[in-house]
């Protein structure tokens, strides 16, 4: 595919070292271990071409592709240690009574810093990779990436709403079983 061998030339041009491939998963990914840059290009096409990111793009993959592996160098560079929304839990968990799920605003404050660590990731990697853009890219890097962290929130928001529904359910049966005498 002429994309994927436009993305390396891109990285290339950077003077980066890194593998770059395509593959079937998000639209691009980087993993460590292998040192490789990932990018589903028939879903950056699609999207390139339904406009689905920022309007501007539909005149030119060459630039979404760019400010995806711009993105993608981020999380190459990042070498922080994140938190992943399991370890928030079960730390939450550890130290907190599971009736306090029956509390609205600990489910609040549960949900806020959940999705606060969903997302730090994806902002590291967003600071961390605008030294790649290419001049004259940075708003619509800027953009993109704080439209995909919008989109990351709501979704990771969803997901956190589910499980803090299963916690309350359980907090109610824990309380059922109490006032029943079975604990």
């Amino acid at each position: 595919m002429v994309q994927i061998q436009y993305a390396r030339n891109f990285v290339d041009s950077l003077g980066v070292d890194v593998n770059v491939v395509d593959w079937k998963g998000t639209l691009g990914n980087y993993n460590r271990e292998t040192d490789t840059i990932s990018l589903n290009l028939r879903r950056i096409i699609q999207h390139q071409k339904r406009g689905k990111k920022i309007d501007s793009f539909k005149e030119s993959l060459t630039e979404y592709i760019k400010i995806i592996i711009c993105h993608e160098l981020g999380h190459r560079d990042d070498d922080h240690e994140h938190r992943t929304l399991t370890d928030l839990i079960n730390e939450i968990d550890e130290n907190n009574d599971p009736k306090f799920y029956l509390l609205d605003d600990f489910c609040d404050e549960v949900k806020s810093r959940a999705i606060s660590v969903s997302v730090e990731k994806e902002v590291y990697a967003w600071r961390l990779g605008k030294k790649y853009v290419p001049t004259g890219l940075m708003d619509k890097y800027n953009k993109l990436n704080e439209e995909y962290i919008k989109e990351r929130e709501e979704r990771s928001a969803k997901s956190i709403e589910e499980m803090l529904d299963a916690k309350k359910g359980l907090a109610k049966i824990l309380i059922e079983k109490e006032l029943m005498g079975l604990t």
